[in-house]
């Protein structure tokens, strides 16, 4: 008997520990955002210098609908292109070339280029350092950032003396990134749509290209 009783007196710190043990919850907490760190549209990695090139004034692209007999004028396709007035844009070891945006009287725009990163000429080896004595030589790529502005009111040439004068920015479009490998020249083209009035699309007179890579 007084094992026995023995055996149930054990039995009850076995139990209240169980019960214990079961009203028991774990709980994981989330730090709060501290409050000293704005939100902001923060850049990280590096970035190169800009270079920007102003194009010259527009000039018309006549397609075949446009010499049909078309009865209204609404149907007839018309395209203007721009080209910049610098043959090429160089930052360091990276370069795009051969820059011409169309502008389609629907909102359709289209953007050609020729880009490079450490241009090889054939049979010779890539460059090791750029003008400024940048070692570039084990870069295998780089991203290529195109930015453009489209400007009215820009028919007058610039001012003697290089004086800087604002232009009105009608639109910009959307910014352009793509991949450039050492070596290979890459033959870039997008298109793309302007959301904005067919009025206020052939104010547009000059475009500026704002270049740099990352």
């Amino acid at each position: 008997m007084a094992a026995k009783r023995f055996w149930m007196l054990g039995l009850i710190p076995a139990a209240l520990a169980g019960v214990a043990i079961a009203g028991v919850r774990s709980y994981c907490t989330r730090p709060g955002c501290v409050s000293g760190i704005p939100t902001r549209d923060y850049q990280y990695g590096t970035h190169s210098r800009t270079e920007t090139a102003l194009s010259a004034i527009h000039l018309p692209l006549t397609t075949a609908l446009e010499l049909t007999n078309v009865a209204e004028d609404k149907n007839k396709k018309k395209i203007r292109y721009y080209q910049l007035d610098k043959a090429r844009l160089t930052i360091d070891h990276c370069s795009i070339s051969q820059v011409v945006l169309q502008m389609h009287n629907d909102g359709v725009w289209v953007m050609s280029l020729r880009a490079d990163q450490n241009p090889q000429p054939e049979g010779e080896p890539a460059p090791a350092v750029t003008q400024e004595g940048r070692f570039t030589a084990h870069l295998k790529r780089n991203l290529f950032i195109v930015k453009v502005r489209c400007y009215g009111a820009s028919r007058q040439e610039p001012q003697p003396g290089g004086a800087a004068l604002g232009r009105p920015v009608l639109f910009e479009l959307e910014p352009m990134e793509f991949s450039v490998q050492s070596g290979r020249p890459h033959h870039f083209w997008k298109q793309g749509y302007v959301n904005c009035p067919k009025e206020l699309r052939e104010l547009v007179d000059r475009v500026e290209i704002e270049f740099s890579y990352r």
